[in-house]
């Protein structure tokens, strides 16, 4: 009867790593759910910037304040974007100045802009006399704070002009 403690003793090694073979792979293996919180998903990639041309656009002369007397060229959406580089250039016909302008649509902002005071706008405007071919602003930066804006110039000028107006929006 010898022989059985020998059996035991080189089956318990054996036992011992089928225990811990079947217990290591379980822990690996553990899911972990996380309740209340919706899948975020991206459907597209994320843009790093983008640049939004207004190109061509016929300013006529602006008298009068408020957005009503100006040239509307179209809106900007800048939805996740936190910066704007704002640019233009003018062919002048004359002298005088031209100025572009970012309002916020907002109901409240647009509303207030009509007739008065430009609220919350981002600018950039550019000084001309007749005997240039072309003007261009000093490139301007500005911290961004609503979703969409509208575009409008103003020309101080006494005869339309033709103008490009840049938005470079950036994270």
């Amino acid at each position: 009867m010898k022989p059985a403690p020998r059996r035991v003793s080189s089956v318990a090694p054996v036992i011992l790593v089928v225990l811990l073979w079947s217990v290591i792979p379980a822990a690996a293996q553990t899911q972990v759910k996380v309740v209340g919180v919706p899948d975020v998903s991206v459907p597209k990639p994320i843009p790093h910037s983008e640049l939004v041309v207004f190109r061509d656009i016929a300013v006529s002369s602006t008298r009068g304040d408020g957005t009503g007397k100006m040239t509307f060229a179209g809106t900007v959406s800048a939805e996740g974007y936190t910066s704007v580089m704002l640019s233009l250039a003018v062919e002048p016909v004359g002298s005088g100045s031209v100025t572009a302008f970012l309002v916020p649509t907002e109901k409240f902002v647009s509303a207030a802009c009509d007739a008065g005071p430009m609220l919350f706008s981002l600018a950039a405007g550019v000084s001309f006399s007749e005997d240039e071919k072309v003007a261009g602003s000093m490139s301007f930066q500005h911290q961004l704070a609503f979703p969409q804006y509208a575009v409008y110039l103003s020309n101080t000028s006494d005869r339309p002009v033709k103008a490009q107006f840049f938005v470079y929006l950036r994270h």
